[in-house]
């Protein structure tokens, strides 16, 4: 396993979940307890390289590990014959003796990926790896191209191939030929421009890993994939034009990964098909539930008993017409309730008039990240202060309710403690009726913890009667009024960072506003109109500029 490491270039970043991946498909770990999914053992090889420092964590990304120069060139050495790095400047001669004992093959993608190059590859009969990646980090607006040829001509003659990726080229089609490599149990063509898949993959019997993520232009999954017995992975997130599901799906009971089901009508994917998938890990993106009528099927996909999974968003139509019921919704969302063990949930265009009591409930331990998005009936928000271990939580296009009261946060004296314990960024956007956020006959100190404040399009909101939060570090203040901008910069009195931009009324800051401003290291104001000045006499003015010694950056804008 250490020795594969060496078919990935100097600097790369690991992606440790994509690692055991690779390694799995290849045949490198082997399940020595019946009872443990092997890519728990893969992990757990992981875990162990890096306990003796042949990987450490990225420093830009914590999820994320890197390899020293001298370790990867120890794995090199490790590696010896059957493995090889594909470049242009390699001796032809040597290239093709090394290539016709290579069992694996990777090669850093270039902007165009000529036949002339990879032509010589079909030397490579053994072949068993073909991996393209990068070094640096890509960006949308990179472009790779690969010959046509090197998928059409080439691809067949490799027949023992298990891992191939062509991730991140600008390729429009797989062919129909990708059905003869009957060994492959890793197939990667996320961020391409493919379409659709041809019928032909449901004939790699041995396919564990399908990752097709990320391809704006896919439209639909090939109806063979349900006869792909042996998947465990696949990836189909950020794929927006991709609404339908094939019918079977929920019949490939070894599936640990699926990050995206869309329920459909009567001969298509039901919510309830998800009963039979119980090994389901990671993320999982519920869409089209305002296709769900029967409550009874909500309850059938057991949500409840997938204990792996950490990432859940449930997503209804944005579209609200008649068709839709209040009531049915809610009965829907309340029985579609987690495990307790969550991380991350999201809620969006949910027309229900209020939550289930299991939104916010305390037992939810582990949940750090909460979005409730476009859910325009709900009269009110759901109790949330009770949450332990929530850090972020988005409220967004929530236009119905005006007012944000108490109840958010708890019963005031709850057993349950300080309300928000662990929050530190709160966003609220585009709330256009919210009229009034009043927490002051709360009388427990609340969000202890709060670093980041976003108000963002709320263009009623002209009552702000909050606690102190004096943790607050970073405060946006977008498209609402002067008031909200004044109300929020007087309960913070440690802010770093302030942005206000298009705040309606804002003629100046004065110097009651300034004194809790005296930390401030940043500061942006943009597009208010009515600011004519920052203060209104040469006294103001004498004392708003000592303040302003301590400002590191400061852009004023009309």
């Amino acid at each position: 396993m250490f020795a594969y490491c060496c078919l990935f270039p100097k600097d790369y970043v690991f992606d440790k979940d994509e690692l055991v991946l690779l390694w799995m498909a290849e045949g490198l770990l082997y399940e020595a307890n019946a009872g443990k999914p092997i890519e728990t053992l893969g992990r757990e090889c992981f875990e162990e390289l890096e306990s003796r420092s042949f990987f450490q964590q990225s420093s830009n990304d914590k999820s994320r590990y890197t390899m020293h120069e001298l370790i990867n060139d120890l794995a090199t050495r490790v590696a010896r014959e059957f493995f090889y790095m594909f470049g242009d400047k390699m001796d032809v001669h040597d290239t093709n003796e090394v290539l016709e004992k290579s069992h694996h093959l990777s090669f850093i993608r270039e902007r165009y990926g000529v036949y002339r190059k990879f032509k010589v590859i079909h030397r490579a009969r053994r072949l068993r790896t073909f991996l393209a990646m990068s070094v640096t980090r890509l960006f949308s607006w990179q472009r790779f191209y690969l010959s046509n040829k090197v998928l059409i001509e080439l691809l067949p003659q490799l027949q023992f191939l298990r891992v191939l990726s062509l991730a991140n080229y600008n390729i429009t089609q797989v062919p129909r030929c990708i059905g003869s490599l009957k060994h492959i149990r890793y197939l990667k063509v996320s961020n391409t421009d493919i379409t659709c898949l041809p019928e032909e993959v449901g004939d790699l019997c041995n396919l564990q890993s399908l990752l097709i993520s990320g391809c704006p232009r896919l439209s639909n999954l090939p109806n063979s994939t349900t006869k792909l017995l042996n998947l465990r992975h696949l990836d189909i997130i950020d794929t927006p034009l991709l609404n339908k599901m094939p019918k079977g799906i929920g019949k490939l009971t070894g599936l640990q990964t699926l990050s995206k089901v869309i329920i459909g009508g009567d001969d298509e994917f039901k919510i309830s098909d998800l009963k039979g998938l119980p090994h389901l890990q990671g993320k999982l993106s519920i869409e089209g539930l305002h296709k769900v009528i029967n409550v009874v099927q909500a309850k059938e996909a057991n949500l409840q008993m997938k204990k792996g999974l950490s990432h859940l968003e449930m997503k209804w139509s944005d579209v609200f017409g008649d068709s839709r019921n209040e009531v049915t919704e809610y009965e829907v969302l309340e029985g579609l309730r987690p495990f307790e063990k969550l991380t991350s949930l999201g809620i969006s265009f949910y027309m229900g008039v209020l939550f289930p009591s299991w939104v916010g409930h305390s037992s939810f331990v582990c949940l750090s990240q909460l979005t409730l998005r476009g859910c325009r009936s709900c009269t009110r928000l759901p109790t949330l202060g009770h949450l332990p271990s929530l850090q972020k939580l988005y409220v967004e296009s929530m236009n119905v309710f005006k007012i944000i009261g108490s109840e958010f946060l708890g019963p005031p004296n709850s057993c349950h403690g300080v309300p928000f314990p662990s929050l530190k960024v709160l966003e609220f956007k585009d709330m256009q009726g919210w009229e009034e956020w009043s927490t002051s006959a709360h009388k427990t100190g609340s969000f202890p913890c709060l670093h980041e404040i976003s108000i963002i399009n709320c263009p009623k909101l002209d009552v702000v009667e909050v606690e102190l939060v004096p943790s607050v570090k970073v405060l946006c203040v977008r498209e609402c009024s002067a008031m909200v901008l004044t109300s929020m910069i007087s309960v913070s009195s440690s802010i770093i960072r302030l942005k206000a931009w298009d705040v309606k009324g804002l003629i100046q800051l004065n110097v009651e506003v300034s004194e809790h401003l005296r930390e401030v290291e940043y500061l942006r104001i943009l597009q208010c109109d009515e600011l004519m000045h920052l203060w209104n006499s040469e006294a103001e003015a004498s004392e708003i500029l000592i303040l302003l010694e301590k400002w590191k950056s400061t852009s004023v804008r009309d």
